[in-house]
């Protein structure tokens, strides 16, 4: 999902309801400022984390549930 579709999803719910993410089954987490990031990541055989100057990365952005 690109941020453009995340945003699009979103827009169809009351702006002033609070956002919460489901770790696991039955754990909710709040989100805040700090939990929204840029990161870089390399896709192989799985999605590992990447620094800019490796090759073949692609910047992403991460929702962490802090």
């Amino acid at each position: 999902m690109t941020v453009k579709e995340l945003i699009k999803k979103l827009e169809c719910y009351d702006d002033s309801a609070d956002v919460l993410v489901e770790v696991n089954h039955d754990l909710l987490v709040t989100l805040n400022d700090n939990a929204v990031e840029t990161e870089f990541v390399r896709f192989d055989n799985s999605t590992v984390k990447a620094f800019e100057e490796d090759r073949d990365t692609k910047s992403i952005v991460v929702i962490r549930a802090i």
